[in-house]
């Protein structure tokens, strides 16, 4: 589907620019009765008219044309509400195909007078069919973003300049084709793929955004060969959703390769995290893509091919460590560390890195522990190793934490990806209300809860590493691990 203009640059991104809608509009209008006409001359970038030509099964010149007047003849219906001179000198002119001569004797008006009246309903008539794009460009896009997990954050610091490059090279029109976003462990990588995802919904190119994680706590017993198949799986649901369960492996393939052959769709692979799977996915997709893209996040940068881009995730600056550190505690009601200076922000980068993950559960744990005594034993460690600083902060976390918050916590690997309801967490945790808010309110506060949702409706979940530490270490840590 054709979701932008070639020449007639009506929409740029997520905004509609007035003028040349109206340009093309006009355009529009005086093609009426041509079949021969450019799609840019007939509105082809508008979701109005892609929508009323798919409910036609057929992409035809003469279809666009067919559809992109029905939008026309509809927009100049809805006009005849507002002002009905103005629709019937729209009608009379370019539907009925009459001279300015012939309308100006039906309106007793002079030439002059229809040509400034046509003008100002041509005018009438944009407004009109911008909103109704906008109305349904915003009801596309709560569609599609439906189809994401609920972000896990209010705010990201220091990755601007990264998702504007992914997001840059994913609307190019050709290679690369497969993009792949790295970093270490908590470094952000979700959550910058998300807010790309996020804002390339509102560029209306591609078909559909379909997110994807095959191994959410890193640690997959499934071989390659395996995950694949469950990639598949997955793609064939959203693009293929009508293929029978009875469909063998081979042939669902070649379906979904003929949809990401045929339509633009972007495809974000989460979590990939073995050198032998990425070498082994970036290959297969890369088959698979054009039009449709890929993004995978890995801790594993992957090596040098066609098609693909690595984009590196790093460590943040200083500057955008404190300014975490003061949202992050302004966000759990740390007052103290919300007001945190340059040179008391220094000594926890010190320790932690650019790390915001471990920045976070620092700035968490400091609400029960002296801030000074968490990074003197976080410098008696092997801090530049990123597990053993996850592993030390974790375990201060879990022995800070109430019985009732722990049972909480064990509980949560069931949340999966879209997270627990507050009544999901009373049925399993066994707690009393009470006791389970008083849970919550703890876990957050040391960042091991992570909130979702929206005001009106809450669920909550756990980062990966936290699910991971869960299931490895930190239940069946002994009393006196370090």
């Amino acid at each position: 589907m054709e979701k932008r203009l070639n020449n007639t640059q009506i929409v740029t991104n997520s905004s509609i620019d007035f003028n040349e809608l109206n340009r093309a509009v006009h355009g529009a209008l005086r093609a009426w009765r041509e079949l021969n006409v450019e799609a840019e001359n007939l509105l082809g970038s508008l979701i109005l008219v892609q929508e009323q030509q798919s409910k036609m099964q057929d992409s035809s010149p003469t279809v666009l044309r067919l559809a992109t007047n029905q939008i026309l003849q509809a927009n100049i219906d809805e006009l005849a509400n507002h002002d009905a001179q103005a629709s019937r000198i729209l009608q009379w002119r370019f539907s009925d195909d009459e001279t300015l001569l012939a309308v100006a004797s039906k309106l007793g008006l002079s030439e002059d007078q229809i040509k400034r009246h046509q003008r100002k309903a041509i005018e009438q008539l944009t407004h009109i069919i911008l909103e109704n794009e906008k109305a349904i460009r915003n009801e596309l896009a709560l569609t599609l973003e439906s189809h994401l997990f609920p972000s896990t954050y209010s705010s990201l610091f220091g990755v601007d300049n990264v998702a504007a490059q992914v997001v840059e090279t994913s609307l190019s029109n050709d290679s690369p084709w497969v993009l792949c976003l790295t970093g270490i462990g908590g470094i952000g990588k979700t959550a910058v793929a998300d807010k790309v995802a996020r804002q390339l919904i509102q560029t209306f190119q591609f078909e559909d955004i379909i997110w994807i994680r095959l191994n959410p706590d890193g640690q997959s017993d499934s071989d390659t060969a395996q995950m694949w198949q469950m990639l598949m799986s997955h793609l064939a649901e959203r693009v293929c959703p009508h293929l029978p369960k009875t469909t063998s492996a081979q042939e669902r393939e070649r379906h979904v390769r003929q949809m990401l052959k045929t339509l633009p769709y972007y495809i974000v692979i989460d979590n990939i995290e073995s050198q032998s799977e990425i070498s082994y996915f970036l290959t297969q997709l890369n088959d698979l893509s054009e039009p449709s893209k890929f993004l995978v996040t890995s801790r594993i940068k992957s090596k040098e091919q066609s098609g693909v881009t690595n984009f590196t995730l790093s460590e943040l600056s200083l500057e955008d460590v404190q300014a975490l550190i003061a949202h992050h505690a302004h966000d759990i009601g740390h007052h103290e560390l919300s007001q945190i200076s340059l040179d008391d922000a220094k000594k926890i980068y010190a320790v932690t890195g650019g790390n915001p993950l471990a920045i976070k559960l620092v700035v968490g744990l400091a609400i029960i522990r002296p801030l000074p005594q968490i990074l003197d034993d976080l410098i008696t460690i092997q801090s530049n190793e990123i597990e053993s600083l996850y592993r030390y902060i974790y375990w201060q976390s879990w022995h800070a934490l109430h019985a009732d918050s722990q049972t909480l916590l064990q509980i949560m690997p069931m949340a999966g990806e879209t997270g627990m309801a507050a009544e999901q967490m009373l049925a399993i945790s066994g707690l009393s209300t009470n006791a389970l808010w008083a849970a919550v309110n703890q876990l957050v506060y040391l960042s091991l809860l992570e909130v979702r949702g929206t005001v009106w409706e809450k669920r909550y979940g756990i980062h990966r590493l936290t699910y991971s530490f869960l299931r490895t270490e930190i239940i069946n840590w002994p009393e006196d691990a370090p």
